[in-house]
Order: structure tokens, then C-alpha cells, then sequence
């Protein structure tokens, strides 16, 4: 998903919605702005820190976070 994730009114919902969908080992991968470095000075996107618990209450687990697109973040998840 790409600048998606921070518009969710649930984003913990819709990270289990994706569950039964996902082969065995899948990843998920998000893109959404950097709130210090994207547009919008910090009214658009998601902290490492808050995908990392949104994800866990979902049920999966940051594996890394990738910093090297010049807005953005981009958020690698798998299931626990």
C-alpha cells in the first residue's frame, strides 16, 4: 500500500483484515509519508514507533524500516 495507511480511520482492523489473505511467510509492505521529512511539515504519515505498535496489536511484527526514499518510510511487516 502506498499513502494509504495514515487515512485509515482503523488501521489495527484493517491490518487484521489482511490476515486470512496472506500465504504462509508473506510480507506487507507499506509507503506512507515521514511526518519529520515528508510533506505536510507533520500532518501526514505514520512514526516508525506507531507502526511498530498498531502492527503488534494487529498481530504482526515490524521487521525493518526502510528510510532511504527522500519523503517517505516504507514498512515492512510479517506476522507473528
Amino acid at each position: 500500500m502506498v499513502w494509504t495507511y495514515h487515512f485509515f480511520d482503523k488501521p489495527v482492523a484493517m491490518l487484521k483484515s489482511l490476515i486470512p489473505a496472506l500465504k504462509p511467510g508473506a510480507t506487507v509492505v507499506l509507503v506512507d509519508p515521514d511526518p519529520v521529512r515528508g510533506p505536510g511539515g507533520g500532518d501526514h504519515g505514520v512514526t516508525p514507533e506507531r507502526m511498530r505498535r498498531e502492527a503488534a496489536e494487529a498481530g504482526f511484527e515490524l521487521v525493518r524500516t526502510e528510510t532511504f526514499l527522500p519523503e517517505d518510510l516504507i514498512f515492512i511487516l510479517r506476522l507473528k
